[in-house]
């Protein structure tokens, strides 16, 4: 499984300082949403580990993940950032999966 950030989402991610510890999680294990479709959630700041199952080592470094995020990735993932709609875009194995990601800085 590979996850590649676009130098526009590090850009953001830097711009918001929200480039620390980035976690992956999802709608549904944080409560978010009431929306039966679950979506990702990068979970950035992080000081607490211990919820996260796995940790996937990217070009950015760690990054940790709960299993229940990794149902939502494929082999090939990449994080993107939509300067038009100003939100983060996941795509998966080339194919759009989730258009607006959800952004959570850790309190």
């Amino acid at each position: 499984m590979k996850l590649f950030f676009s130098t526009k989402a590090i850009n953001k991610l830097q711009s918001l300082s929200q480039f620390e510890n980035i976690c992956l999680s999802d709608t549904n294990s944080l409560n978010i949403s009431k929306d039966p479709d679950i979506d990702l959630v990068i979970r950035t700041n992080e000081t607490d580990f211990s919820r996260y199952d796995e940790v996937l080592e990217t070009h950015i470094g760690k990054v940790h993940v709960q299993t229940s995020a990794l149902k939502i990735l494929g082999h090939d993932n990449r994080i993107d950032f939509d300067d038009f709609r100003q939100v983060f875009v996941l795509i998966v194995d080339g194919q759009m999966v989730n258009d607006n990601i959800y952004l959570q800085k850790a309190q």
